[in-house]
């Protein structure tokens, strides 16, 4: 990745968020969770972090403390997770060409109680074991297709939570990664 000279103007702080593992700007390279990364471009570096982009496609139904609702609908003011406000609903473009889809009773009978889709690394967990959606791919009931969706989105909190979406356990975004 590259940028230009006048690129940066007037940064006095700036939280880089990487799409890959790492990234090179002005001969410096930067990874996600550096103790001290260097400054760019005279704007100091707050922190490095990785972009896993733990989103669902709109449509997907989130069962809230209001009833079900349609992520890409989720009112801020007025739903809650768990007994907790929702901060905010990203909407992100998604940075892999494929998500993983959940067949209907993919884990068991009406689990998931339909088909769905995710990003990759959503964090997905059944009868207590949490793993990346991608690990749970097993070619027949989960697998990869291509992603035909133009955003993704996912729920913000105050503390990394785990929320029903089709009988299955998925996780919010964690606040602190």
């Amino acid at each position: 990745t590259s940028s230009g000279n006048n690129t940066f103007l007037e940064v006095t702080n700036i939280n880089l968020i990487l799409y890959d593992d790492s990234v090179t700007f002005d001969g410096n390279v930067y990874t996600p969770g550096m103790a001290s990364p260097p400054d760019l471009y005279g704007g100091t570096i707050a922190s490095v972090s990785l972009s896993t982009n733990v989103c669902f496609p709109p449509g997907t139904l989130l069962s809230l403390d209001q009833g079900d609702v349609e992520i890409q609908n989720v009112d801020t003011k007025k739903h809650t997770l768990n007994g907790k406000p929702i901060l905010f609903v990203t909407k992100t473009v998604p940075n892999k060409p494929d998500v993983v889809c959940f067949e209907k009773d993919a884990f068991a009978p009406n689990v998931p109680s339909q088909r769905f889709e995710c990003s990759r690394a959503h964090g997905i967990e059944f009868e207590g074991v949490r793993k990346m959606a991608q690990d749970w791919v097993d070619a027949d009931q989960i697998h990869f297709v291509p992603n035909t969706h133009k955003f993704l989105y996912c729920l913000l909190l105050e503390t990394h939570e785990m929320m029903d979406v089709y009988n299955i356990k998925a996780e919010t975004l964690n606040p602190v990664r």
